[in-house]
């Protein structure tokens, strides 16, 4: 149980860092598809925030509907990103 929150937490450390990034590359260069992949991966770190969040605080109860659309919603930024933003 502790070993599993402890990957989840640090994937939402690996999120938060390539969040940040992509986030100060599109401050330097301002290309739209660094914002949606930006907005992505925060979206991807709420994710596993939901998830270490289930397993330590409420095993009991089930978050995964929570999850599963923090996930929905990242996938869809990028994917707007990808077929919307032409440049």
């Amino acid at each position: 149980m502790y070993l599993a929150i402890i990957v989840y937490l640090l994937c939402l450390l690996a999120c938060a860092v390539c969040t940040w990034l992509l986030v100060r590359s599109y401050f330097r260069l301002p290309n739209r598809l660094l914002f949606w992949s930006a907005a992505c991966f925060a979206m991807l770190g709420v994710n596993n925030l939901v998830v270490a969040a289930n397993i330590a605080v409420a095993p009991e109860r089930d978050y995964s509907i929570l999850a599963n659309l923090a996930t929905l919603i990242a996938l869809s930024f990028l994917l707007y990103g990808f077929i919307w933003e032409d440049e």
